[in-house]
């Protein structure tokens, strides 16, 4: 059950046995946060109607529109819903589509950090910069003749 498939509400509880979120407290993961962040799952849900494909799929759709260098890498623990994600690559954005995320996406902010400070601290370095730091053991991101690719 991820957060961009807009089945995630106030209501919301997560197994203890099975789900991290039900034992740790992930900042986008609060009630105040879930409601203000619910703008996103709408307009990936709108654009996803459209196209007949779900938010999800049109989530990792606008990345891989994006760079085609940028390798989405979503997690699941269900076959049926790796199907889905791997749908994903079907997906057909237009240039209407991509600016109508962009400006959604640029005049609204995203609530709560995706994890708790311990967590980002533990994560690799580039990806909380945005880049790669792969073979530098988290330490380095990519060189700045690279970033502008």
């Amino acid at each position: 059950m991820g957060y961009l498939t807009g089945k995630i509400t106030t209501s919301t509880t997560f197994d203890p046995k099975a789900d991290l979120r039900a034992s740790v407290q992930f900042p986008r993961f609060s009630k105040e946060a879930i409601e203000h962040n619910r703008w996103l799952v709408e307009l990936l849900t709108h654009v996803g109607q459209r196209k007949g494909v779900t938010a999800g799929q049109i989530a990792l759709g606008w990345l891989l529109h994006r760079k085609p260098w940028i390798v989405p890498v979503p997690g699941t623990t269900k076959s049926a819903h790796l199907k889905e994600n791997l749908g994903a690559i079907h997906v057909q954005l237009t240039a209407d589509d991509m600016k109508e995320l962009e400006t959604g996406f640029e005049n609204t902010r995203i609530e709560g950090k995706r994890a708790p400070d311990a967590f980002i601290d533990q994560h690799d370095i580039g990806a909380n910069l945005g880049s790669s730091s792969a073979g530098t053991a988290g330490r380095s991101p990519l060189p700045e003749n690279l970033k502008s690719a």
